[in-house]
């Protein structure tokens, strides 16, 4: 685990935002220098709104998805779960009044009345999914690394956004959910140079190689991670109206628009007539179908035989 203060420690109280790296189930770890969280950290303090930023390493392929009869355990959930309650023993007892206000904003979530005589035993009887959702330890959620681009990463994360508008607006009213698009383009000199590529923008937000960019890129860095850490104080990373997104545009550009208005360049309407084929279920078919052949899930564990003489 990796953890990055923004000073000595102290009596006092300071957000925690905390990176999950990806990579498939398969692939990465957090000790990469992309993940190095020193300058974010740094500029969060700058902004008079420091974070401390937290990254961990969890097994994964086999290691983290070994399992038989006789040992039934996914241990990179595990292992997540490990690191999540090692942030939380700090945490002080709650005094009855935080129960009280917990209670009735809960009740609040699932419109029960509280004058009724049966107001708990209402809440005792409400889903346990739905229930954790609304009443879940973590502030806020930040989700990144897609690709404008390309369907096998457009198409998930477009219902990501939409299953997140429906979990976020009832609870937390209009302004809760927070979208964009990345589509600065790469100019590192490698085989994806002049694309918006996938987990891209994780150059901008830890605010990383900026010995490769200009200074217009290192203007959108500064831009993009400080709404990251505003988002991470509980702030709004940024201003725009209801339904819109904000994109990160080509050359250092930065506007708002919303699905309407961006219609032509993101082709939504396709993209929610494909989620809808099957009552939901033929895009997550297709999404298995696409993992298994990028990551050849079906060869894992498998080895060549080569021949010879030694």
């Amino acid at each position: 685990m990796n953890i990055v203060l923004p000073f000595a420690p102290a009596n006092r109280k300071v957000p925690v935002m905390v990176y999950v790296h990806g990579g498939s189930l398969m692939y990465g770890g957090a000790n990469f220098s992309i993940f190095d969280a020193v300058n974010l950290v740094s500029q969060s303090v700058e902004m008079k709104m420091p974070i401390i930023c937290v990254n961990f390493n969890y097994r994964v392929g086999l290691g983290g998805f070994v399992a038989n009869e006789a040992l039934s355990v996914n241990f990179r959930t595990t292992d997540s779960r490990v690191c999540m309650s090692g942030l939380s023993v700090s945490i002080p007892p709650w005094i009855m009044e935080q129960h009280e206000k917990q209670f009735q904003a809960v009740s609040q979530y699932f419109q029960i009345d509280l004058s009724a005589s049966g107001a708990l035993n209402c809440l005792r009887r409400s889903p346990r999914q739905e229930l954790a959702n609304a009443t879940s330890g973590f502030q806020g959620v930040l989700s990144g690394t897609g690709n404008p681009c390309r369907d096998v990463f457009k198409i998930p994360n477009y219902a990501t956004a939409r299953a997140s508008r429906r979990l976020g607006e009832p609870r937390r009213g209009a302004g809760a959910l927070f979208l964009y698009h990345f589509d600065q383009r790469s100019r590192l000199k490698n085989a994806l140079q002049e694309t918006a590529y996938h987990a891209h923008e994780l150059l901008y937000l830890f605010i990383n190689l900026t010995k490769e960019m200009n200074s217009e890129e290192k203007a959108m860095a500064n831009d993009f991670a400080a709404a990251w850490i505003r988002f991470t104080n509980g702030q709004k990373p940024w201003v725009a109206a209801d339904e819109a997104w904000k994109i990160w545009e080509q050359n250092s550009a930065q506007a708002t628009g919303n699905e309407e208005e961006d219609e032509q360049v993101r082709s939504y309407t396709r993209v929610q007539r494909f989620l809808a084929m099957g009552e939901g279920r033929t895009w997550m078919k297709w999404l298995d179908g696409v993992d298994a052949l990028v990551n050849e899930r079906m060869n894992l564990g498998k080895t060549e035989r080569v021949s010879g003489s030694i």
